[in-house]
Formats: structure tokens, sequence, C-alpha cells
């Protein structure tokens, strides 16, 4: 059917009435909508990641990079197994110009921001401190890292807040902030020369003015 919402409403249906949505989902994998194809995704969240491997690789090689709702949908029904989805999009988005992080084309940096797994903190970091990279696209990957629950994004965070002098302030903020909870017990604090308290505050400060 030519309308899209339709198209989704109909997967939707089957949803409910069918005991094995694979072979629909697999037919609907290459719909030219990207409403549909996030519908697809929805669908496939709660399966195994060997059902739906597949399906949701060919779903991550549509993302054009632009669409946040299609990379949630995306990220959600990968967050189980966060880490070795990120392999399998770094092959995936492999490419002769984009084999490190410093080079990755946009919907990998998106999915590395969306999923952010413990082996991407490397990839992070490195993104993190290219000056050659846009300072937004850098603060973005200081955020991925302050959602690695992980004493080495903690460290990395560290690392760059001392050594990076264009995003320490993002980075300081997140160290502030994750320092008052998960992060509390991966780092000894009284060793860290850094103000937790102060910079709370000061962060807090800024949003009011803002």
């Amino acid at each position: 059917h030519p309308d899209e919402k339709l198209r989704a409403t109909a997967f939707r249906s089957l949803r409910q009435v069918s005991e094995d949505i694979l072979p629909y989902a697999l037919q609907l994998a290459k719909d030219s909508s990207a409403f549909v194809r996030r519908e697809v995704a929805a669908a496939l969240r709660d399966m195994s990641f060997e059902n739906k491997k597949d399906i949701l690789l060919s779903l991550a090689a549509q993302y054009d990079g632009e669409d946040r709702w299609y990379l949630e949908t995306l990220g959600s029904a990968m967050d189980a197994d966060a880490d070795i989805w990120y392999n399998e999009l770094t092959t995936l988005f492999a490419d002769s110009n984009a084999k490190k992080s410093l080079n990755w084309r946009k919907p990998m940096a998106d999915f590395a921001w969306r999923l952010h797994p413990v082996n991407a903190v490397n990839d992070l970091t490195q993104r993190a401190a290219d000056s050659l990279l846009p300072v937004d696209e850098r603060r973005r990957m200081i955020t991925a890292l302050a959602f690695v629950n992980d004493k080495n994004a903690a460290l990395a965070l560290f690392s760059l807040a001392e050594k990076v002098k264009d995003v320490k302030d993002q980075a300081v903020y997140w160290l502030s902030f994750r320092q008052s909870n998960d992060w509390f017990s991966l780092l000894d604090w009284s060793k860290i020369k850094l103000n937790t308290a102060y910079e709370r505050k000061l962060a807090a400060m800024k949003v009011k003015r803002e």
C-alpha cells in the first residue's frame, strides 16, 4: 500500500495475531519508509540476538544519520547486548576511510553515542580528544563516556578534563555529576584534584542563568 501509516498499522496488527513475526519483519526491513522500518525495529526489541541480528543490521545500514527517532528505536533494540552490537556495527560501517574511530561517518558516531558500551571507551575517548573534529561532536562523545558505568570511562574523562582544554568544562561537569551517583565507587575521589561539590554548584548556577 502506498500509505506508510497503513503499512505500519498492518504490521502492528500482525504482531498481535502472529506467533512468528520474523518473516513479516524480514519483508518490511527494506521498506522505503523509515517510519515502517522503525516499527520493525521496535518489534524485534525483546527477541534474542541470534533471531534479530540480520534484520537489525539491515535496518542499521539504512540509518541516514539524521532521523533521531530511528536511531533511538534501533538503540533500544540493541541495548541488551550493546557490546556485541557495537562490534557488529563497527564492522558494518567500516570502509577504507572509516576503519578508525577518528574517521567514522556520522551513522557510526551516532550509534556509538547512543549505545556507549564499555568496549567503546577507547574510541569515544579518541574522538573526544581529536582537535580536528567539531567541538560539538567532541562534547557529544564526552556525554557518551559519562554514561558508561565503568572505571575506564571515569579515568578517560578525568584525563580529558586535565589535558584537553576545549572540552574541559564538559568533562569536569560530568565528573562532578557522576561522582555523586554511579561513579562514586569507581575512583578514589580523595586523590582526584577536583572540587566536585563546587563544580556541581557552579553547574546549577549556570543552568539558572540560562
